[in-house]
């Protein structure tokens, strides 16, 4: 994403993260499917914050998203409702057009306890952010690599 241009509030964009190969550390449980992530690092070095390499995508016992639970960008390949601890499967995201509700720099880059560390992020809602449902979602730039999700619910006219 670096090197592409700026963003701006208003922006329509069309994300996509290829999929890519992880481990499934616990199967659906609690609307979560988790995964270890595998595009960021764990950051040691960072005495304030601690990271286990694990990401919770949130889903509906079927494998859906329910309407309580944020939905995510990031899909797992089978669907989570197929997966188990221990599972290989594939995370990444589809095709998506994200409307731009912000963008933050970060410098010094932002302290994460994942590596590397973002230097720009860019709220964003899903193209059906007007519907009350809608959840807001962020992208991280640091070096090219994907955010998860970041939460939050965007008023109608912020999209």
């Amino acid at each position: 994403m670096i090197g592409e241009g700026d963003f701006r509030v208003g922006d329509v964009l069309s994300v996509a993260c290829p999929f890519t190969v992880t481990t499934v550390e616990r199967g659906v449980t609690w609307d979560h499917v988790s995964v270890r992530w595998p595009w960021w690092e764990i950051d040691s070095g960072n005495e304030f914050a601690h990271w286990n390499g694990i990401v919770a995508l949130g889903v509906d016992g079927g494998g859906s998203i329910a309407s309580e639970t944020e939905p995510e960008l990031f899909r797992t390949d089978p669907p989570p409702e197929h997966l188990k601890a221990g599972d290989v499967c594939r995370v990444g995201v589809p095709p998506t057009v994200v409307h731009v509700t912000g963008v933050d720099h970060h410098d010094p880059p932002l302290e994460t306890a994942w590596l590397p560390r973002p230097t720009e992020t860019v709220p964003c809602c899903a193209e059906v952010c007007p519907v009350a449902s809608s959840r807001m979602r962020a992208i991280s730039t640091a070096r090219g690599t994907p955010s998860t999700p970041a939460t939050g619910s965007p008023s109608p006219s912020n999209c």
